[in-house]
């Protein structure tokens, strides 16, 4: 790895920038592992990105949850109060993956949650980013078909 290559990448220099704010002590041990290594770019990346998920999980479970952007997305696209840890509508939801339906609720924020950790414009959600997604357009026709069934 040529030294200069990791800051040619925007997405990877937003993704430290993230880290820093939550904890410049990880953004320099980051930065000094992927040093050490000398990994691609694409393998900094990711290891970033794991750095970065891991901080922002850790610190959302301290304070106040805030809705994640692919979730945010999900709920203005569906019309509904879309979130990770319950589905919009819970009674209507069980019963539809009771009957084989829908998959457990936990499966598909994971699924999502997944996607956009892997995303190439993760460094730079936002909420048209997220809401061009089709992870996000996923999320909302599951959570509209739990909120169409009758019951």
């Amino acid at each position: 790895m040529n030294k200069d290559q990791l800051f040619i990448s925007n997405q990877f220099v937003s993704i430290m920038h993230d880290i820093a704010l939550i904890c410049p002590k990880a953004c320099d041990e980051t930065a000094q592992r992927i040093a050490d290594t000398q990994p691609t770019l694409k393998v900094a990346k990711k290891t970033a990105t794991v750095v970065l998920n891991h901080l922002t999980t850790v610190r959302s479970e301290k304070g106040k949850k805030r809705k994640k952007n692919i979730f945010e997305a999900a709920s203005s696209l569906a019309d509904l109060d879309i979130d990770e840890d319950r589905p919009p509508s819970l009674h209507k939801w069980n019963v539809l993956q009771e009957a084989g339906q829908l998959p457990p609720w936990q499966m598909v924020t994971d699924a999502a949650l997944n996607i956009c950790a892997g995303c190439d414009l993760y460094g730079f959600s936002s909420h048209p980013i997220c809401s061009a997604c089709t992870a996000a357009r996923m999320l909302a026709q599951l959570a509209k078909k739990a909120e169409e069934q009758k019951g």
